[in-house]
């Protein structure tokens, strides 16, 4: 189970939101934790979850179980969000208030109601929460180092909310400031309704804004496995054990559930756990690398080669559109044949002298002693290009739905070394190679296409042909997917023409696809118009079909 695969289970298990209201993020792209809501009312929540070796401080990273749990927790708290969480409730209230200060009490009551909530329902969540805040409280500053006194009761705030204490000393006065507001969230750890919830936030804001202007503070405490980016002025990047890492997290995590520690935390099962699911992501990733080493041995024009995020979301949601059309194109594709086999003892066709001979003899009334050759589909390959240029923007869910559509026909009809996909604009992207199965890893990738950028069209055929020549298969085909003309630096038109008769020059089929216009004929001999998913099962189909037999 991959890093992404994880996160992806938890979010469905917590968030209890279909495809179409959800979107994961999770790669080294993505600084830290944070979701985001998608209209209003909200309509989509958008997840996104740095890797684990970004969630904890550098002298952790070696520690596997304290990773893979902080992960855990990171995500499970991102998506009870998108379960419990309405930003907007806050909206009216939050109008002529001092921002860090509002901001910090509608974060504190939202996230206290959400790891309430998970600790109750999930007690491998809660341990997992457990962990995250006592790596927390190791990495808080005391509040005694702070010289002011609002800084001081938020930081103090913060951690007797999650952590259960308050690291380092506070005066009688702020530490009863500290119980009134925790008082207030105890009541309100349940609570669904936005006037409640409002009215807790003023009780809490009126207490707060006695203590001062938030003028000096930077940001608000915001624990690292928590939405928003981890604020400096209250979290070390480091942790400096002075004894066994593993005491005095163990230590820290009894403070959080105010009894021991969670031993099994360090068991063998749990460590067996992590260097799995580890071992499994340095593989994949290894595998990747050595991949992208083929491609980035000359990238030509393109700015960068690598692999598209995430998506899983989009992309089950592109396959749930695609689906008749998908099985429309496999049925016909499917009695295509692009090689041929020897069918033996059939009825009519080459004589199979052994065959006669032996019916002779025998005084038979056998009629099969015939032989036949037969094409077969086992010596296909493709090379699907999709392009994904900046002009794709207003098509851009035909542009998922086409590529998964792609993809699942290729995959219905073909075995995975023998066909991959890419999309290119001025950057090269790889979908899936020929040497990966098509399994989850690339309907992740699917669903993470974005348009952006200029149409290199004569680097992306560059690119591709090499690799496809090093397939066995004897017929091959590139099926290329644009909108329109290649731009994006002078001379490329001409370098398109160049490239394609390269192309056809070494023996591969170049088909294209119009997607939205016929711009295409301009460049290709073989070319197809697509407006809708239905045009593509038609068009293309028949496209491939007559060039197929012409290739006889």
């Amino acid at each position: 189970m991959s890093f992404y695969e994880m996160a992806w289970t938890i979010t469905v298990m917590v968030s209890r939101k279909e495809p179409d209201e959800i979107k994961l993020l999770v790669n080294e792209r993505v600084p830290y934790p944070v979701i985001d809501y998608m209209g209003r009312p909200v309509k989509e929540y958008v997840i996104h979850v740095p890797l684990p070796q970004k969630l904890v401080p550098y002298d952790l990273r070696d520690n596997k179980p304290v990773m893979l749990r902080v992960f855990k927790a990171c995500v499970a708290h991102e998506a009870g969000h998108a379960y419990l969480t309405n930003p907007l409730i806050y909206e009216n209230w939050k109008s002529g208030k001092d921002t860090r200060t509002a901001g910090f009490v509608t974060n504190l009551i939202e996230d206290y109601i959400v790891e309430t909530f998970l600790s109750s329902k999930w007690a491998g969540l809660g341990g997992d929460l457990a962990v995250a805040n006592a790596v927390a409280y190791l990495r808080a500053y005391p509040v005694d180092k702070f010289d002011n006194k609002l800084k001081r009761i938020i930081a103090a705030t913060a951690s007797k909310a999650f952590i259960g204490c308050i690291k380092g000393n506070i005066s009688k006065t702020e530490e009863k400031v500290v119980d009134a507001v925790f008082e207030v969230l105890c009541k309100v750890k349940w609570s669904s309704q936005p006037n409640i919830l409002v009215s807790a936030a003023e009780k809490i804001y009126n207490k707060l804004v006695k203590c001062g202007s938030s003028d000096r503070i930077l940001n608000y405490p915001t624990a690292p496995h928590h939405d928003g980016k981890s604020s400096s002025e209250f979290f070390k990047g480091h942790v400096n054990f002075e004894e066994n890492a593993e005491e005095m997290i163990d230590e820290a995590i009894s403070k959080v559930l105010k009894k021991k520690g969670l031993k099994d935390i360090f068991s063998k099962e749990n460590y067996s756990e992590a260097e799995y699911v580890f071992y499994r992501e340095e593989l994949s990733t290894q595998k990747q690398r050595k991949i992208l080493d083929v491609y980035q041995k000359n990238p030509f024009h393109f700015l960068g080669i690598g692999y598209p995020k995430n998506d899983y979301a989009k992309y089950l949601r592109a396959r749930r559109k695609i689906a008749g059309s998908m099985k429309r194109i496999i049925a016909v594709l499917a009695q295509l044949k692009s090689d041929y086999d020897e069918e033996s003892l059939q009825r009519g066709g080459l004589l199979d002298l052994n065959e006669a001979i032996q019916t002779v003899a025998s005084q038979s009334n056998r009629t099969d002693i015939f032989r036949k050759w037969t094409r077969s589909g086992s010596s296909t390959a493709w090379a699907i290009l999709v392009d994904n240029s900046q002009s794709l923007t207003g098509v851009k869910w035909e542009l998922t739905q086409t590529a998964v559509c792609l993809a699942e026909v290729a995959n219905g009809l073909m075995e995975s070394m023998a066909w991959a996909l890419y999309a290119f604009s001025d950057a090269f992207w790889i979908v899936k190679d020929f040497d990966e199965k098509y399994d989850k890893k690339v309907k992740y990738r699917l669903g993470g296409l974005e348009p952006r950028g200029s149409t290199y069209l004569p680097d992306a055929l560059k690119v591709a042909v090499p690799r496809l020549l090093t397939r066995p298969h004897n017929y091959k085909a590139i099926i290329v997917v644009t909108d329109g003309e290649p731009h994006g630096y002078e001379g490329i038109a001409e370098e398109t023409k160049t490239a394609i008769k390269t192309v056809e020059k070494s023996g591969i089929s170049l088909i294209a696809v119009g997607l939205g216009n016929k711009k295409v004929e301009k460049y290709f001999r073989n070319w197809c118009y697509v407006n809708t998913l239905p045009d593509l099962a038609k068009n293309l189909s028949r496209l491939y079909y007559s060039i197929a037999l012409l290739s006889v």
